[in-house]
């Protein structure tokens, strides 16, 4: 019998958010998110499936409010440098965020890529 959860999603998932935006996807590892949580590697995995799944979830959260955090930003500027290329479904959600903004929002991306870019 499993045991029931003991976590609060939406904590892990902050938790989780300010890791990949510091670090960016490839630069975190699980046990980065291990430590930043505080959960086991086999909760994670239970809970969310994978590191993928798990980014995939904060994309689709800061989607929705990109504009009240510069965390959430950060996020979709993450998934441009690390995943896009690769990855058509991140891709074509990160078409779709700035597809639905305005031209300010894109130079502000812009400008936010530029600076990721030159900390590389």
């Amino acid at each position: 019998m499993a045991r029931p959860k003991e976590f609060e999603v939406a904590e892990v998932l902050l938790k989780a958010r300010a890791v990949f935006a510091a670090q960016g996807y490839n630069g975190t590892s699980i046990d980065d998110l291990v430590r930043a949580t505080g959960l086991m590697r086999g909760s994670i995995y239970q809970a969310f499936g994978s590191k993928r799944n798990l980014f995939l979830l904060q994309l689709a959260e800061a989607a929705n409010d990109f504009k009240k955090t510069e965390v959430n930003l950060d996020i979709l500027t993450v998934a441009l440098m690390d995943l896009a290329s690769h990855d058509k479904e991140i891709r074509l959600m990160c078409q779709a965020i700035v597809g639905q903004n305005s031209a300010s929002f894109s130079k502000i991306l812009g400008k936010n890529l530029i600076a990721k870019m030159k900390e590389k």
